[in-house]
């Protein structure tokens, strides 16, 4: 299950941990997942620390520095149309542009002028959101970045704390490593009256229109995308990007922080999106500075489409709805039921679960290719009409594992003037090792016989088999013997089915391994390699590059698909107890790395007097990507 994950800076990003400058009175990081403090990127009344009542706005900046070029000035807009933007409240002015030969630098004096209504703090800070072409650096940034995320900070003559209308700031001399006659394309978001001494982490959700996983100077951001900040040991909070795509959560402490993007927006008739074209969780670890400041990072930035409200990463979505007339359609005039739980299931696991909105309609989006159930949870008052798991495959069986794929399942409901029904439902897999786990690289088991008394169900193409239409009661599920095979697990499992208020258990957890018998059949065969990094991009693997851990494979074959496994401390994978036949085997390309080779494999496994082969070359080559956008693991 790829839930697209990244690592970035507050502390490290680009896989590299880097701090800020000087000595650090405190890092702390808190081995966490959930918290937040929300606000919109362009509110006047952003959240600040406690007893902080100054005003704070941010503004967004785009432009170019051209080395040829003479001195500039851009308006910071406050909506995220670049073509049509709502100018103000603040200019960036650059003067004095010259090309340092000796440090291989483009320098620029840099001021800022507050060209709105409102006094601030004089805490002003310009981060950057984007920097092209790739592999631009600040080289002089007032943290410990030097691409996205690199920060300035800008200084006043007087002393009065105050940022007054119409002042500007004292020039700022900001370096950028650059080869000479290339000009810079930057996208920047300026702060102000943010928390003093307490920490923010912020970013901008953009629509990627080119999918290159940068901010383009024609990329606007997107407004009212739901964002969630979490720490361990405290209550998740959200909010939602402003006009201009930024977000900003103040008065936070050092520590380790997840911000994850949602892919519904708040009103997705106005704003819809397709999809992510950057990871929608990212890492950020907040540190103190040598007197005790807590450094912002406001780099934490989200990819997507926006154009034309189709899903592009693999989703399942759905309505429950009120089957008036049972016939296990919906008809016109039969409206959605809000607030059924449904639950996404992958192998034996239940990895997410979501409630219908008020039309009825549930979605889980960003999903990777692979086998789900879809569980409707039971609801009081309400009986099944249709039933109530659904499984799932997403991905292609044309060109192997596809994460574009979209399935849709609903569910009717009856009110209930009958008897309340449950379910029961599971897995059957081939469990090689025989450790009694799902493990990665098991696949699932079709056409074995499970049954319950004289009922029986038998597997589907992805291991699935469902009983339906149960009584409240007690049930002994057992799995029929498979020849070739032996059980790995118990052969028969005793479910209980509850009746609480009315309401009968949907149960997805009869889960059963099978590991073919010595003798009992052909010897299984196996699919393996190395996922290696390929230094000098020769498509071969030379001596001393080394395997990389952690990145995702992925196998298809014939209708199956296999769970994703990684690849080991050593890059490799392996593949086992397969069967013969024709097998499909992906590499998932890590963010901050290029393949060298071929990301998709094609492998033939025959069977020569009772053993099937066993091909462990299926290598894939990828070099680091040079640049600064988004980090990888």
């Amino acid at each position: 299950m790829n839930m697209n994950t990244t690592s970035t800076r507050g502390a490290f990003m680009n896989a590299r941990v880097r701090f800020q400058r000087g000595t650090l009175s405190a890092l702390l990081l808190l081995l966490a997942l959930i918290a937040f403090a929300g606000c919109s990127g362009d509110s006047p009344t952003a959240n600040n620390g406690p007893g902080d009542t100054t005003p704070s706005q941010t503004g967004v900046i785009q432009g170019d520095l051209n080395p040829k070029g003479g001195d500039f000035e851009y308006v910071s807009a406050t909506n995220g149309d670049p073509d049509n933007p709502i100018e103000g409240p603040f200019t960036l002015r650059g003067n004095n542009i010259r090309y340092d030969v000796d440090a291989g630098e483009l320098v620029v004096d840099l001021t800022v002028i507050n060209d709105g209504e409102n006094s601030f703090g004089e805490a002003v800070a310009m981060t950057f959101l984007g920097l092209l072409p790739d592999g631009v650096t600040v080289e002089n940034p007032d943290n410990a970045e030097s691409g996205v995320g690199a920060m300035i900070n800008f200084e006043f003559e007087n002393d009065d704390a105050e940022w007054t209308p119409g002042e500007e700031s004292i020039a700022r001399e900001t370096r950028f490593g650059v080869a000479e006659d290339v000009a810079i394309g930057f996208t920047a978001r300026i702060d102000v009256g943010m928390s003093v001494g307490m920490g923010s982490i912020g970013g901008i959700v953009w629509n990627d229109e080119n999918d290159d996983g940068m901010m383009g100077t024609d990329e606007g951001g997107l407004a009212g995308v739901k964002i969630t900040l979490s720490q361990e040991g405290a209550d998740d909070q959200s909010t939602s990007s402003g006009e201009d795509g930024t977000y900003r959560f103040d008065g936070l402490d050092a520590g380790f922080y997840t911000v994850r993007k949602h892919v519904e927006s708040d009103d997705v008739s106005i704003n819809p999106l397709s999809g992510a074209t950057t990871p929608t969780t990212i890492h950020v670890i907040l540190v103190e500075d040598i007197d005790g400041m807590v450094v912002p990072f406001l780099a934490a930035n989200f990819g997507c489409k926006g154009d034309d409200g189709s899903v592009d990463d693999g989703a399942i979505t759905g309505v429950v709805y009120n089957d008036a007339n049972g016939n296990k359609m919906r008809d016109d005039g039969e409206e959605g039921i809000a607030g059924i739980k449904v639950s996404l299931v992958s192998g034996p696991d239940e990895i997410t679960s979501t409630s219908s909105d008020e039309n009825g309609n549930y979605l889980f989006a960003e999903l990777a290719p692979g086998n789900y159930a879809v569980v409707k949870v039971a609801q009081a008052g309400w009986i099944p009409t249709t039933p109530n798991i659904v499984a799932v495959k997403l991905g292609s069986d044309d060109t192997g594992p596809d994460p574009k794929s979209v399935d849709h399942v609903d569910f009717g409901c009856m009110m209930d003037e009958d008897e309340a029904t449950g379910a029961i439902g599971g897995i059957v897999w081939n469990d090689a090792n025989g450790n009694k786990q799902f493990d990665k690289g098991e696949g699932p088991m079709a056409g074995v016989a499970v049954n319950i008394g004289e009922t029986q169900a038998v597997t589907n193409e992805l291991g699935i088999y469902i009983f339906d239409g149960l009584a409240a009661g007690e049930y002994t599920v057992e799995k029929k013997i498979t020849e070739g095979y032996m059980a790995t697990t118990p052969a028969a499992l005793t479910i209980k089915l509850a009746d609480v208020g009315g309401v009968i258990d949907n149960v997805f957890n009869a889960h059963f391994g099978c590991k073919m018998i010595d003798g009992g059949g052909p010897t299984p065969g196996s699919i393996g390699g190395v996922v290696y990094n390929d230094i000098n991009m020769n498509k071969e693997r030379d001596e001393g590059e080394k395997g990389i851990p952690g990145v995702m494979v992925t196998m298809a074959a014939e209708g199956l698909t296999f769970l994703p496994m990684t690849t080991n401390e050593n890059g490799e994978y392996l593949f086992e107890g397969l069967n013969a036949g024709n097998y499909t085997v992906t590499k998932v390309t890590p963010e901050g790395w290029t393949a060298s080779t071929s990301t998709t494999g094609e492998i033939k496994l025959n069977e020569v007097e009772g053993v099937v082969d066993s091909v462990t070359d299926v290598d894939f080559g990828c070099y680091e990507s040079v640049g600064t956008g988004m980090a990888h693991n």
